[in-house]
């Protein structure tokens, strides 16, 4: 078995659409869309695998309460609709992102 990088292309932390830091979860559409919980950089990608970038669809503003910003997630769940729902450990909440 030989395994490829699908999303995140660098090795170590980055902030860029290219680069990841502490991806937690992540969810798979039907349609291989990728869904990405980028923990430490707060936000959230959505990639299309084989794309060298991810768009931010949640967050991405740094870390905070406020309603355009996310604290430090650990669970999403995309409903058929593609709505977001995050877990924020740090915010003690779960928030709806549409």
């Amino acid at each position: 078995t030989v395994g490829t990088t699908v999303a995140g292309f660098r090795i170590g932390t980055g902030s860029s659409r290219s680069e990841l830091n502490n991806p937690s979860a992540i969810y798979v559409t039907n349609d291989n869309v990728m869904y990405i919980l980028d923990t430490f950089n707060y936000r959230t990608l959505r990639w299309t695998i084989g794309d060298p970038l991810g768009f931010i669809v949640t967050g991405g503003r740094g870390s905070g309460s406020t309603f355009d910003r996310m604290g430090v997630t650990y669970g999403l769940f995309i409903d058929g609709q593609e709505n977001i729902y995050l877990s924020e450990q740090s915010n003690h909440r779960v928030t709806l992102w549409y």
